[in-house]
């Protein structure tokens, strides 16, 4: 009644930590720590530029078979 189903919480989604709480603040900060410590933006920055790279080569060899 007080609430619209869109504001129901999502499973694996971090929550509002607006009043404090410390269930969703220790869970982010798991979450931080791994990104961190496996450097996972770094992991997925280089991932992407390979992808990127071989998107290009592939687009180039398909244009010059048009």
């Amino acid at each position: 009644m007080f609430h619209a189903c869109v504001f129901v919480f999502q499973p694996g989604r971090i929550g509002n930590t607006w009043m404090g709480d410390p269930a969703r603040l220790v869970m982010l900060e798991a979450v931080l720590n791994e990104v961190r410590e496996k450097d996972l933006l770094g992991l997925t920055r280089s991932t992407g530029t390979i992808l990127l790279d071989g998107l290009v080569d592939l687009t180039v060899c398909l244009y010059l078979l048009l």
